[in-house]
């Protein structure tokens, strides 16, 4: 490899020995430079908005920026220099400020090592992309040292099986999942009788938008009804599932419409009472499932020519969901 010899950084004799290029020239084009920021000055300075774990003493205390462009690399000539050459200081610290002020873009890549693998991450330049491929050496039954590399999908845990599988045609669950089925068949077409006034009624140019509510996560809604109110939103087009009669009345006490029926949550009372079986899942919680359900209905009666021919334009054409 041809290693590019640097000026002499800033202040120092030009005698000396130059240090060398961090990067090679085959890597000019998306790596011209490193520096490092403490993770959670990062992130507090961005608040990129995801789950974050703090780094301080965990081994994941800092982040790399990478340059890949020379006029991305920060002001200060010295620090620039440090990020630009091996200096033999290591990879320089900065603060998220200076790392990033001259950064017009910035690609930002969340990565971990679940399980403390042997785990490699491969930086590669080519066409823009927003997807990170998972490459394995694992089959059905896990990680395998012998097999070459293979894309895999998110699904493969980091012990090489997968997390999604079907479960057995037997299984006591799935069979309890029939009787929790037909309990919203045996009630839809009532359902979606009753929610087709309410979305006519509630639609702004042919849009509904859609919030799924419990009384543990109430206070979220109250803070967004307020928030949005004090903003100047128009709230009229909001239709709150609520799941329980608590979160009705304070919905309904913000001036939201809300849709409450006890037959579409009897499945909620089911699931909750398998799931705090089986998961430990206290109220607090709503699974996953009863949301789907309760956003079948106005799907189904903005969408469906059987309900409304060729008019179902006429509203609720565009639904928002927000859960």
């Amino acid at each position: 490899m041809n290693e590019m010899k640097s000026p002499a950084s800033p202040g120092e004799n030009s005698n000396n020995d130059a240090a060398t290029h961090r990067f090679p020239p085959q890597m000019q084009r998306f790596a011209n430079g490193m520096t490092r920021v403490k993770k959670d000055d990062l992130d507090k300075f961005f608040n990129f908005g995801n789950p974050m774990d703090p780094g301080k003493g965990t081994g994941e205390e800092d982040a790399i920026i990478l340059y890949h462009n020379k006029k991305s690399l920060p002001n200060d000539k010295k620090l620039a220099y440090s990020a630009e050459y091996d200096d033999g200081k290591g990879i320089p610290l900065t603060d998220p400020q200076t790392a990033t002020e001259n950064c017009d873009t910035m690609n930002v890549v969340f990565t971990g090592n679940p399980g403390n693998t042997r785990q490699c991450t491969a930086i590669i330049g080519n066409f823009e992309s927003y997807h990170i491929q998972r490459w394995m050496r694992a089959n059905d039954k896990g990680i395998d040292p012998s097999l070459p590399l293979e894309h895999k999908s998110r699904g493969i845990a980091s012990n090489g099986r997968s997390n999604f599988y079907a479960p057995p045609f037997n299984n006591q669950y799935t069979k309890k999942h029939w009787s929790m089925l037909r309990t919203f068949l045996e009630n839809v077409d009532a359902v979606l009788d009753e929610l087709k006034p309410i979305l006519q009624k509630i639609s702004r140019n042919n849009s509904v938008v859609i919030l799924t509510c419990n009384h543990g996560q109430s206070a979220l809604l109250v803070n967004f009804a307020c928030s949005a109110t004090r903003r100047g939103f128009d709230l009229g087009n909001i239709l709150v599932f609520p799941s329980d009669l608590e979160t009705k009345e304070l919905a309904e006490g913000l001036g939201l419409t809300t849709y409450y029926d006890e037959k579409v949550i009897t499945l909620r009372r089911v699931l909750l009472s398998l799931a705090s079986v089986k998961y430990r899942i206290s109220n607090f919680t709503m699974p996953s499932a009863i949301m789907h359900v309760l956003e079948y209905g106005p799907i189904t009666v903005g969408g469906s020519k059987a309900l409304w021919g060729q008019n179902f334009q006429s509203y609720g054409k565009r639904i928002i969901f927000w859960c």
